[in-house]
């Protein structure tokens, strides 16, 4: 936390990534699209399980990418977030996204080790 790993909106003019697919990580990409040059929205399943409202609202904002089937396997950076190595869960394919922050808002148990599920 602190380092580009947040969850609070404060990145203008940058990439940014969220992580999550129910109501409050759409919530949080719609926010960060008014500031953000961009926001990736990874999610581990083939849809959102938010309410239909935030994901019509998400799928027709222009700045906003969904990046279905991908699951989080490494946040890189030294002292701050530069980016992500994401799986695709379908594929097992590996690649590096850029990004200058990232807003977790998954479903953990009590005792994560960094939720998996990223």
């Amino acid at each position: 936390m602190g380092r580009g790993v947040s969850h609070c909106a404060s990145y203008d003019g940058q990439v940014v990534g969220v992580v999550g697919g129910g109501d409050s990580a759409l919530q949080e990409a719609l926010t960060l699209a008014n500031f953000a040059e961009q926001v990736l929205l990874f999610h581990n399943s083939e849809k959102f399980t938010a309410q239909n409202s935030y994901r019509k609202r998400v799928l027709d904002n222009s700045k906003i990418i969904p990046r279905y089937q991908s699951a989080i396997e490494e946040i890189l950076g030294d002292d701050v977030v530069s980016g992500v190595r994401v799986r695709n869960v379908a594929s097992g394919e590996i690649s590096q996204v850029d990004l200058a922050g990232l807003f977790v808002y998954v479903v953990c148990s009590p005792t994560p080790s960094f939720c998996k599920v990223l």
